[in-house]
């Protein structure tokens, strides 16, 4: 008797609880011992709801859940994944973990082995929540599992270990070509590439195209149709394109059905767009046949609806004519109040149809609607049943309640069955997995419970009675006896079950109706029960085909009835005239907007002149030491605009920063020499005001006659009065003044480097004289953790926007969690929960954060998986806001009436804006363009690709080309090599170059707490080993951040550091093209980067004070350390600062910390490697650092201290 059919007959004799306990004892026995898998006994396993058993928490945040014969695969997911409560873990690399498990006993699953080696970090097959089973001729099935190899089932193995076996470099989408790693979503159904507009990493250049993944090609140029993440010719061939995004504003997920291409909308919530593709190997544009937007109505929680368009999280298709979404609550971008589920028949696809409208936790008194765990992100199938997150949902019943397009409370109750996950320990909203009576539900760490870790699989049991069901086809591509069917069409099949993976081997058959000649085709089944058939060839024209399916048992051991339907093709002229507009409907242009423009009056890189459209446009170029003017020319038919560079200005003056146009004149600061420029329009320069050494004018608004510079460097705000050519006025307002808007008498200024416990804007009132309000507090965020949200204090504060009636204000900032890390909160920083990008919003009225409960995000505004929000304003419809997203290279609109949002790919490192009446420029800084976007087609129409012009800004580059891709790099979070989900960049903690002004807790990494440094000055490894520890000694050594702390997969190819590899014994350097790149623009950080002090003299000399502090520093032998004109002697020592909480260096102990340079001491609190010395008088009061002078001398070395700026400083080699 084999162990299923004991298990069976124990059931019957002794009962099914009895059983349960029984075998749960008896399997952890006999655990360690080595037995081959089965599949589990058909029992009664309990009641709906009953909680069987939990695994894998120690594996991360599972993902996928996908078996090949009775063992269970488990792909889990760096990003998300917690160290909570898993023991022998020291980051998530050691978490997230693929795993191997035999389900013989479904009530005590046994780990089989871990299927990567140590240290490997996890790589997930397509989108991180789907795989497929293909089943090879010679092979059977396999299992797709990307690093984890492709798997396979061999029943005669003598234990579980033997009878799972990986399968090398066999994934092939043709059986002759090159191997290849299914990377897109429509490769679930179709062996065809096709991109998906996902608003992570959303790029929305170029065309859509329909590729043949099997043909690679050489990389496309770009200046072609493909868009910027599109010009990989690893992406294969491309057979045809066409202007998705312009005609149908739909964004989201690709799907394949048959001859259709179906794209469902993302959280964006943008709808549904169906075409027939047919004819695309041979070139013909597809023909859209739908676009379906609907405006839903959901509650809002009080007493009213939130109107939002349809869309979701994810979405996938259920018997291949319908398609089914799990949509999320989310904060803004478009706003959705309540998590749902909707699903779109699509039967008649010229005509598709709201089936199912849910919404959960709308009632927050009733539990069994959902709760605050309920977060519904990806679904999956079993029968007529959607599972999403913890909810069974019986669509059947959901679409004949929803005739009257309506669903009562009591029909939802019968409709919807809630599983209580949390009160488990689990979570359910990462994966569903039937498997007949017992569903397996994967999730990740709850960030609502500190010592309880929900991550991994937890078995519940999701019916009342034992799954007898046989599985059954629920639907098909072509449909049942449809004619004229395109000859190069594919066929879909959905089972919505788990099935039995080696009784696919030959359980379809596509034949010839007439004379049962038997057609080849490749078989692949999806994640979610989808069998996609595949004919090698083309369709014979005007032919009956018959699709038989038999034989296919689910998981549990039910057999299908035999399933057939036929289909008839076409004449075979793929060019035949067909439904649907080719290629869709040409754009129309838009008219401008026709209400009241409001143009914000804020700081910015360029002034646009707002009151006409053929206004100059002037830019400047930071770090190129000029500013380029800019004719422009609008046609008044077509509204077509144009623009002519008309000079590039360059002075003997260094950084421009900021462009003001102020009576009749343009302002432009130039932060490294200390000087306001005043050009007249022709670009001349008419007269320049010196603002004081040091001081560093880094932005301005403009008010009549009068321009408001901050001062970043002095902390000052100064009042230039043009008519007089001279500073009428400054007040000192705190550190680092940057950002700046203006509404009536009221100026906002941002603090840029935040304190570690809040952030700060100064309120300043104009008048006739200025005078500091007060200053604003912004709270740090204090929310728990999550994929979704994180804490952090708001730093960086580097745009703000006033709105139209003056009673609020938005600023861009990235949130730093300084309070996480494993001495501070037990948990280590990871790509999640470092650094996160937010919008603060400011309520004027109360002069106040509107983020009053920190606790909660109310009042602030998380933007997941993105990084470095750099510029933020208004639209002339001043209910549409913009804001750049500096590390992703994107620009985001939120249409606040309308409650949509846009996401447009610009050029790179997207920073400050301004706008016109049609017209939106944004100034990406590393490419040297300016993107001239025409809005008035989004304002008008919502239309998400508009024209774009890219305006080249700087003629003649002072970097070289390997440092310009450098900086290019320094400032882009790519996918997946700086990180899997696009949070950090270099600049997220050294903007600029410099500081960010924090102590972050990277205890995890083998070293403590550690106080940022400028990287400007030290020309990366010329004065010695980076960092306080002194552990790294190549610049291109951040390879191993990248890998450790971003969770990417770091620029140079495969795994570079290991756990416990230190970067002192491994050469990365030569290992990649652009982390030289990168190295070269970081040494490139020299003198010219040091900025000047503000406590030198006006004219720049050091005052009396400093030159005695100067004598007092010789005299006391500062300089044995902090030697020559670098301040320091390249070497570590112990001076007595090193504590518990200082760690380690390199996982092993830290003895001795480098010295650091004395530059800037001025603008780089708080100091030492711990950051524990806020002030310098704190420095002079600790350790070796002591010394035994008077006050008189100690106040005259602190000024001197405070005084070494660049006019000291060392030369360049």
């Amino acid at each position: 008797m084999n162990i299923s059919n004991l298990r069976s007959t124990l059931n019957s004799i002794i009962g099914k609880q009895a059983f349960l306990k029984l075998s749960l004892i008896a399997s952890l026995a006999i655990s360690g011992l080595s037995q081959a898998a089965d599949y589990p006994p058909n029992i009664d396993y309990g009641q709906q709801g009953d909680f069987v058993v939990k695994r894998g928490e120690q594996y991360g945040r599972t993902a996928i859940l996908m078996p090949i014969g009775p063992i269970m695969i488990n792909l889990p997911e760096l990003p998300g994944s917690s160290l909570v409560n898993v023991e022998g873990a020291n980051d998530l690399i050691d978490v997230a973990r693929d795993s191997a498990w035999d389900l013989s006993d479904l009530t005590n699953p046994q780990l089989i082995r871990e299927l990567r080696e140590p240290r490997q970090v996890a790589s997930m097959p397509i989108h991180a929540h789907a795989t497929v089973i293909r089943v090879d001729e010679q092979r059977g099935p396999l299992l797709y599992g990307r690093g984890a190899g492709d798997l396979q089932f061999d029943p005669s193995g003598a234990d579980s270990n033997s009878q799972l076996v990986r399968v090398d470099d066999f994934w092939r989408w043709n059986r002759t070509q090159p191997i290849y790693d299914p990377i897109s979503y429509t490769h679930l159904t179709a062996p065809y590439y096709v991109r998906n507009y996902w608003n992570y990493d959303l790029d929305t250049s170029g065309a859509m195209a329909i590729r043949d993944t099997s043909r690679i090609v050489a990389d496309f140029p770009a200046d072609g149709v493909l868009g910027v993440s599109q010009r990989h010719g690893w992406l294969g061939e491309v057979l045809t394109h066409w202007d998705h995004l312009g005609t149908t504003s739909v964004t989201g997920f690709t799907t394949w059905l048959g001859n259709l291409v179906v794209v469902t909308s993302d959280q964006l919530s943008t709808g549904m767009a169906i075409y027939d593709v047919s004819g695309f190997k041979e070139g013909r544009e597809p023909r859209l046949l739908s676009v379906y937007q609907p405006t839903l109505s959901e509650p809002d929680g009080n007493g009213g609806v939130n109107q939002i368009g349809i869309g979701g999280y994810w979405v996938e298709s259920y018997g291949a004519n319908k398609m089914v979404f799990s949509a999320r609550a989310r904060d803004a971008g478009p706003r959705r109040v309540n998590p749902g589920m909707f699903i779109v028949d699509f039967t008649d696809p010229t005509n598709p149809q709201l089936s199912c409208e849910l919404y959960f936790d709308v009632d927050k008194t009733d539990q069994s609607d959902g709760d605050g765990s309920s977060d519904p992100m990806y679904v999956n199938f079993q029968d007529h049943y959607a599972y999403v997150d913890h909810f069974k949902v019986d669509m059947q019943a959901c679409e004949s309640a929803y005739v009257d397009k309506h669903i009562s409370d009591a029909e939802f109750k019968q409709i919807v069955y809630k599983f209580d996950d949390i009160a488990n320990q689990c979570d359910s909203s990462q994966y569903f997995r039937p498997l007949g009576q017992v569903g397996l539900f994967g999730g990740y760490d709850w960030w609502q419970t500190d010592d309880v870790n929900e991550q991994g699989m937890c078995f519940f049991v999701t019916d009342d009675e034992p799954d007898t069901n046989a599985p059954y086809v629920a639907g098909h591509r072509p449909l049942a006896g449809q004619s004229e069917y395109p000859i190069d069409g594919l066929i879909q099949i959905h089972i919505p079950e788990t099935l039995r993976s080696e009784t696919l081997n030959n359980a379809v058959q596509l034949t010839i109706a007439e004379t049962g000649e038997a057609v080849n085709f490749r078989l692949q089944l999806s994640h979610t029960g989808i069998l996609g058939v595949w004919p090698d060839e083309y369709l014979e024209p005007n032919t009956e085909y018959r699709v038989q399916v038999s034989g296919i048992a689910d998981f549990m051991g039910n057999v299908m009835t035999p399933y057939e339907f036929s289909f008839t093709t076409d004449n075979g002229d793929l060019f035949k005239p067909t439904p649907g507009a080719i290629g869709g409907a040409p754009r129309e242009v838009a008219p401008s907007y026709s209400g009241v423009p409001y143009f914000p009056n804020q700081s910015s890189q360029m002034a646009c002149q707002p009151e006409a459209e053929n206004k100059d446009l002037w830019v400047v170029n930071p770090d190129n030491d000029s500013v380029a003017i800019f004719s422009t020319s609008l046609d008044p038919n077509d509204y077509s605009k144009t623009h002519q560079l008309r000079r590039e200005v360059k002075l003997n003056f260094e950084k421009p920063t900021s462009v003001s146009k102020v009576a009749g004149l343009f302002a432009v600061t130039h932060a490294d020499d200390d000087k306001v420029v005043f050009y007249n329009e022709d670009g001349y320069p008419r007269f320049t005001i010196d603002t004081g050494h040091g001081s560093h004018p880094i932005a301005s608004v403009a008010d009549g006659d009068n321009l408001y510079v901050a001062l970043y460097g002095s902390g000052e705000v100064a009042k230039l009065h043009v008519g007089r050519r001279e500073i009428s006025q400054r007040i000192t307002v705190g550190p680092t003044p940057k950002a700046m808007a203006l509404f009536a008498d009221r100026l906002l200024v941002t603090r840029f480097i935040s304190t570690m416990e809040h952030g700060e804007v100064y309120d300043i009132e104009i008048g006739d004289d200025m005078q500091l309000s007060q200053t604003i507090t912004i709270n740090k965020v204090l929310v728990r953790d999550d994929i979704v949200n994180g804490s952090g204090v708001p730093n960086y504060l580097s745009s703000i926007v006033i709105n139209q009636d003056g009673t609020r204000a938005w600023i861009t900032a990235n949130k730093a969690n300084v309070d996480r890390g494993l001495q501070r909160s037990g948990e280590p920083l990871d790509e999640d929960n470092t650094i996160r990008p937010m919008i603060a919003i400011l309520d004027l009225t109360a002069g106040a954060d509107a983020n009053i409960d920190p606790t909660t995000t109310e009042g602030s505004i998380d933007l997941d998986n993105s990084a470095d929000p750099s510029g933020i304003t208004l639209l002339a419809n001043p209910q549409i806001q913009a804001h750049t997203l500096r590390g992703n290279n994107n620009l985001i609109l939120t249409n606040h009436e309308r409650n949509s949002s846009a996401q447009i790919t610009t050029g790179s490192a997207p920073q400050e804006m301004c706008t016109t009446l049609r017209t939106l420029y944004v100034k990406n800084y590393t490419d040297r363009t300016v993107s001239a976007i025409d809005v008035a087609s989004y304002m008008h129409s919502n239309n998400l690709t508009p024209t774009i012009e890219t305006l080249s800004t700087v003629t003649q580059e002072k970097l070289s080309d390997q440092e310009l891709l450098g900086l290019q790099t320094f400032y882009f979070s790519s996918i997946p090599e700086m990180g899997r989900e696009g949070y950090m960049t270099c600049a997220s903690c050294h903007a600029d170059g410099g500081h960010d002004g924090m102590t972050w807790d990277i205890t995890a990494l083998g070293e403590g707490l550690r106080n940022t440094l400028s990287l400007n000055g030290s020309s990366g490894t010329r004065f010695g080993n980076l960092h306080w520890s002194a552990n790294f000694d190549e610049v291109q050594d951040f390879e191993i951040q990248m890998e450790q702390l971003n969770g990417g997969d770091g620029l140079i190819p495969d795994i570079t550091f290991t756990q416990g590899m230190s970067p002192l014994s491994h050469i990365t350097s030569g290992q990649s093209e652009q982390l030289d790149a990168l190295a070269a623009y970081v040494n490139g950080l020299g003198k010219d980067r040091v900025a000047r002090s503000p406590y030198r003299e006006y004219s720049g000399q050091l005052s009396t004070a400093a030159q005695r502090g100067q004598q007092v520093f010789n005299q006391q032998g500062c300089a044995d350390c902090h030697s020559g004109q670098a301040y320091r002697d390249g070497l570590s020592h112990d001076v007595g600062t090193i504590k518990a909480s200082s760690g380690q260096r390199l996982n092993g102990t830290l003895t001795v910390i480098r010295t650091p340079s004395l530059i800037e001491l001025w603008m780089s609190a708080p100091y030492f490697h711990d950051g524990s010395a806020a002030t310098l008088q704190d420095v002079l009061s600790t350790g070796d650092h002591y010394v035994d002078i008077s006050e008189s001398e100690r106040s005259d070395l602190i000024e001197y201290l405070h005084s070494i700026d660049r006019e000291l400083y060392i030369d360049d080699e």
